[in-house]
């Protein structure tokens, strides 16, 4: 050929198309030995890389393949080892060592060589992963094996895939085994040799140590070790040839290493594994059988088959439905039974069919969903040791959902294919052990079969149990069972047999699987698809405070956003509740874990900063409403607008003016200088106030504190969507310190909820009733004005009533000093809905307002007007616009003003009546009305905003733990009693010099007084699992270190049980640990006990124990029980039996000594 022409596509209009390359490829089965060889390593090996074992025949590199040689003997050695290659070129390696143990790093080379190299290997499972570990990631193995027919091996068996799992189990005493071995390759290399030559042949090659083919292989079984070792080291067979020599057959295989050999990210990204048969014993039930065939072939992917076994079904319809499935689609295939053999004989003849591919057994009344194959596999195949995997199920004892061990329904609103989604979508990829596998839905691997056998027929004939005896076998064996959390198969049948519940009760009792379903539940509650709002708040919304707190409780259950997430800084970590379509009954809360407790006026804080970056992405956030910065520091827009999130902000009172919020200076309730218009703009006395007021360190200059202040708010209103404002009055006080885009200013004032009642119109005779309503004792609110008022008109005929909290500042005593006597009633707190019965109980005729500050709405004055009670108000802010203008109300500029207008009504009855009807009439904003203008605001924030990624398995984690950590309760200091030395004289002395005192030397004494005066009566040391340390979850060994044992905390709920003799409570009183973690937030550490062998752990029964995480240091934790409110629990009963100990609450990497229980 001297010229090419490539047609890439034929299109009927123009297109974008992209080339890689254009190969031209041998076909190898045409070629010799060798050529086969030179072409596929030109086509895949290029860089470093290592040649095992080339002896005389080393593979044709192509030149850009740099090759070191590797052999267990030198060249000299070799010669003399195989004096058959006397006259023969030998390589001489530049490294001696050993096949399984290569000296050499890992992933350090581009490839590796391997030629009739397997079948020498004792372990050639083992040969192939120590191979690919040198590899480096995308990196290339090149192995290849002669077939069984050739001369030295063509009278021997091919070696069993079972006999290779025997001799990939842990080193082990191999000689009579390995005598056999050369026995047999003796007899078919020499069967010109009598037995006593082929004995004393034998004797001499065990002696020399010679290098024999110990194990024979065809294409089958080569495949089937390629396949196995690959799913074990995380590789992929990229190529696969056949070349055919005059004397036998030759099989090279090309791996190719994937990108990690970390099992769990294994097993989240795509990889190939092995062939599967599904298995499905057929026996009747139509409709089931359909409905379960018809699911495979819907979700079925990757090299998979089919298999139905009809065990002599009855219904035609039936076997006329199984033919037409099995013609119509290539990967069904169709056996039948002749007579009826029961559940295990057609569900062995199935399994035994599958000739060495992994089996799925799978019952005839189940349903799978999307992506079941892959998930299953991924999981077998993430841990060398998991043999057999069942998924989650409605119906599967240990592994039903939600409830374990129920026949749940397929949830509300759900059908199987969307609850499956829904399952795998929120797995926090936890693939936990279980104590066996559930029939109704079993993936086996090959290796299992291959080593464990089928179902025992003798005993388990007709079925019931075979599954759990099957397991233990493999258990037995060192396999293990798992559980696939990321697949959901729905069961219509039942499952188990009688006894299942008593062999795995214990298991049961230690809660393994808790993660798992309290996750499903979670994802089952905040089941949507909608973007979420965040709103950043500065105090909790359940048992509102004040306003801004009403307002947004008031917001989320009338404006109906599908999802908002509320966030609120705390003393223990950012909290947040997320609201679904505004049902409050239903929220759900987090906790996200902060360095330190949040500070009141904070212009930056990275730990909060990165807490809502974090929670912008774990919650789906595509817009923020700002609602109040106060314990926020000023910083936190900007996160918001670098992740490109929109976001309005609401003005709840003055906080963007002055820190001072209500614009008054809280020694002497006057107004500061930010209040009034043109005056002094020094706030040096006013902030001295408000941080002395606070008890906080002033701002060593207070002027530029707040210049700052005001500077970053500033800038938060420029970026801000929309600025909302509940008042025209508190914009335009705003307006003289921030300019304002009036494109992007809303004024909405709030709504409020319906009155149960209303006062009437018509009154009952006696004197005046006045009502005073609020937070009337803050200064703030006007409780220098209330008294100055109560003072003025004590002479007149005036009932009052005070409705609200007075026993604070000592106001009550307060307002009794004026001396009114039964004429002031102080009715105390009451509940917002509570409002509108107590003033028509009590027929009140007027409400006085005379707040110190400026309010930006006042929903006193919302609730007084709302119950048919006309006001008097005080001249500034909000109060007197809303009641300028109406006849429901007097707006009055002083305290003396507002005495002059009572009196006035005490004197004119007509002008009370007046009021009263026109209170009677009035009508104020509906929560709905607000609730529409937000909706409307909320639909601009959310318009073109993208759709957000789904969340990685790392991220489901975080969010699960940050809902299993505002789950817990906090825990209370616990004290700590002195060691006797401290009260001693000398001891203030030794801490003058206790410095020069080397540090061991000072351990080693603190440790002697300690073990004197705490003697131990438990020790339980951790580790690997041993005769006390039983079972651990959540949480994965790392290594032994000189101190303890080191682990990594996979989840917020990670936990201990120790199992020893029974020990009398009175005996433990002091509970002590060491303990260094890496993790942050409000940590703790938990210890539960039980009183019975039968009896549950409980919260009940448990002592928490603050953690200090934040340093990364070793610290010792003491709990004297008998400090703690847990004593009477402790001792009630006559032994402890079992612990269980969570040595944190967070994910993360500790470090433990042992656990001690200690005597006094």
């Amino acid at each position: 050929m001297t010229r090419l022409r490539f047609d890439p596509v034929d299109l009927a209009r123009p297109a974008s198309i992209m080339v890689e390359r254009l190969l031209f490829l041998a076909d190898l089965a045409q070629l010799e030995q060798g050529e086969a060889r030179r072409v596929l390593a030109s086509r895949y090996l290029d860089g470093n890389g290592l040649e095992c074992g080339a002896l005389q025949n080393p593979l044709a590199a192509p030149p850009n393949a740099r090759v070191l040689f590797i052999d267990r003997l030198t060249e000299k050695q070799a010669r003399s080892h195989y004096p058959e290659l006397e006259g023969q070129r030998l390589m001489q390696p530049n490294v001696v060592g050993d096949l399984h143990r290569l000296p050499i790093a890992d992933r350090s080379l581009d490839f590796c060589i391997g030629n009739h190299l397997l079948e020498h290997a004792r372990d050639p499972i083992g040969a192939l992963q120590e191979l690919l570990r040198v590899v480096r990631t995308d990196g290339i193995l090149f192995v290849s094996i002669p077939d069984v027919l050739n001369p030295l091996d063509r009278h021997r068996p091919v070696t069993p895939f079972a006999h290779l799992l025997e001799d990939h189990d842990p080193p082990r005493d191999r000689m009579a085994e390995d005598l056999e071995h050369y026995r047999e390759w003796v007899a078919s290399a020499h069967p010109e040799m009598d037995d006593a030559q082929q004995r004393a042949l034998t004797e001499r090659l065990v002696a020399q140590d010679y290098s024999i083919h110990f194990h024979t292989f065809d294409e089958a079984s080569y495949r089937r070790l390629l396949g196995h070792a690959c799913a074990e080291a995380g590789a992929s067979v990229e190529e696969f040839a056949r070349v055919s020599t005059p004397d036998y057959d030759e099989y090279i295989a090309i791996l190719r290493r994937t990108p990690s050999d970390r099992p769990e990210e294994r097993a989240a990204r795509p990889r190939t594994f092995p062939g599967v048969d599904i298995v499905v014993p057929v026996y009747n039930a139509r409709e089931d059988v359909t409905a379960c065939v018809e699911s495979v072939l819907r979700h079925a992917r990757g090299d998979w088959r089919l298999v139905l076994v009809d065990d002599a079904s009855t219904d035609p319809e039936l076997a006329a439905y199984l033919d037409r499935v099995a013609e119509s689609h290539a990967p069904v295939r169709l056996l039948r039974n002749a007579a009826n053999l029961g559940f295990v004989r057609t569900a062995n003849r199935g399994m035994r069919a599958a000739g060495g591919r992994d089996v799925l057994l799978l019952n005839s009344d189940t349903i799978v969903t999307a992506g079941f194959l892959d998930r299953l596999q991924a999981c077998a195949y993430a841990d060398h040791r998991t043999g057999i995997v069942s998924p989650l199920s409605n119906n599967a004892t240990i592994c039903s959902v939600p409830e374990i061990g129920q026949a749940n329904p397929i949830p509300e609103g759900s059908t199987v294919d969307s609850f499956g989604a829904l399952v795998a979508g929120s797995s926090l990829g936890l693939r936990p052990e279980i104590v066996t596998a559930v029939g109704f839905c079993m993936y086996v691997r090959d290796a299992v079969l291959a080593r464990v056998g089928y179902f025992d027929e003798e005993n388990f004939g007709r079925g019931y149990g075979e599954e759990n005896d099957f397991c233990q076998r493999a258990i037995r064996r060192g396999w293990t069972n798992a559980l696939a959390c990321d697949i959901y198969v729905r069961h219509v049948g039942s499952v188990s047999h009688p006894g299942f519940f008593a062999r795995v009760a214990s298991y049961l009792a230690q809660r393994p699987l808790a993660p798992v379903h309290e996750n499903l539940k979670l994802a089952l509650r905040r089941r949507t698809a909608a973007p979420g709002l965040l709103m950043l708040l500065h105090a909790p919304f359940d048992e509102p405070g004040g306003g801004t707190e009403h307002h947004v409780r008031d917001l989320l259950q009338t404006a109906g956003v599908p999802r908002v997430v509320v966030a609120v800084p705390r003393e223990d970590g950012l909290e947040l509740t997320e609201v679904m379509g505004g049902r409050l009954d239903s929220a759900v809360r987090y906790r996200l874990p902060l360095a330190e407790s949040p500070g009141r006026f904070m212009h930056e804080r990275r730990d909060i900063e990165q807490a809502v970056r974090k929670a912008v992405r774990l919650f789906g956030i595509r817009a923020v409403h700002i609602q109040h910065l106060l314990n926020w520091p000023l910083s936190v827009w900007r996160v918001i607008e670098s992740l490109h999130v929109p976001f309005a902000l609401s003005v709840h009172d003055f906080y963007c003016v002055c820190p001072s919020l209500n614009l008054i200076d809280p020694r002497d309730g006057r107004l500061c200088c930010a209040a009034v218009e043109g005056s002094p703009v020094d706030p040096t006395t006013c902030m001295r106030g408000l941080f002395t007021e606070l008890a906080l360190p002033a701002p060593a200059d207070p002027a530029a504190f707040v210049g700052r202040h005001r500077e970053e708010f500033r800038r938060i209103i420029a970026a801000a969507r929309t600025v909302v404002f509940p008042s025209q009055s508190a914009r335009d006080l705003v307006a003289r310190f921030h300019e304002l885009d009036p494109e992007r200013v809303r004024i909405v004032p709030h709504g409020s909820p319906t009155p149960s009642r209303r006062v009437g119109r018509t009154r009952r005779p006696g004197p005046l009733r006045a009502a005073l309503i609020g937070n009337i004792a803050y200064p703030a609110k006007g409780a220098r004005n209330y008294l100055a008022l109560l003072e003025r008109t004590r002479r007149l005929p005036i009932s009052w009533h005070a409705f609200g909290e007075t026993a604070v500042f000592d106001f009550d005593e307060e307002l009794e000093k004026v001396g009114l006597g039964n004429r002031l009633k102080l009715h105390g707190a009451y509940r917002r809905e509570e409002l509108p019965d107590l003033l028509v109980a009590s027929d009140v005729d007027l409400a006085v307002l005379l707040p110190s500050c400026p309010e930006t709405f006042s929903f006193t004055l919302s609730e007084a007007l709302g119950a048919g009670v006309p006001v008097i108000v005080g001249a500034q802010g909000a109060v007197a616009e809303r009641v300028r203008g109406k006849a429901a109300g007097v707006v009055v500029e002083t305290v003396e003003a507002a005495a002059a207008a009572i009196e006035d009504l005490v004197a004119d009855g007509e002008k009370l009546r007046r009021l009263r009807e026109a209170a009677a009439l009035f009508r104020d904003r509906s929560l709905d009305e607000m609730a529409a203008e937000y909706r409307d605001i909320y639909e601009r924030l959310f318009r073109d905003v993208p759709a957000t990624e789904p969340l990685t398995i790392d991220e489901r984690r975080q969010l699960f733990a940050a809902y299993a950590d505002a789950a817990v309760p906090r825990p209370a200091p616990l004290r700590t009693s002195p060691l006797p030395h401290y009260g001693r004289w000398w001891y203030p002395l030794y801490l003058r010099v206790a410095s020069l005192v080397p540090h061991r030397l000072r351990r080693w004494g603190r440790d002697r007084v300690v073990a004197g005066w705490w003697k131990p009566v438990r020790r339980y040391r951790f580790g690997r699992p041993g005769p006390r340390l039983v079972a651990s979850n959540g949480i994965e060994f790392i290594q032994t270190t000189r101190r303890g044992a080191k682990y990594r905390a996979l989840t917020a709920d990670p936990f201990f049980i120790f199992e020893s003799k029974p020990l009398a409570p009175r005996e433990a009183r002091v509970i002590r640990f060491e303990m260094r973690c890496e993790a942050r937030g409000s940590l703790f550490a938990q210890l539960f006990w039980t009183h019975s062998p039968e009896e549950h752990f409980s919260e009940e029964k448990s002592i928490q124990i603050r953690v200090e995480g934040h340093d990364g240091g070793w610290h010792e934790y003491v709990v004297h029980i008998d400090q703690t409110g847990a004593r009477e629990r402790w001792d009630d009963g006559e032994a402890i039996h079992h612990l269980r100990f969570d040595p944190l609450n967070a994910s993360g990497t500790i470090e433990l000594r042992e656990l001690l229980l200690c005597r006094t």
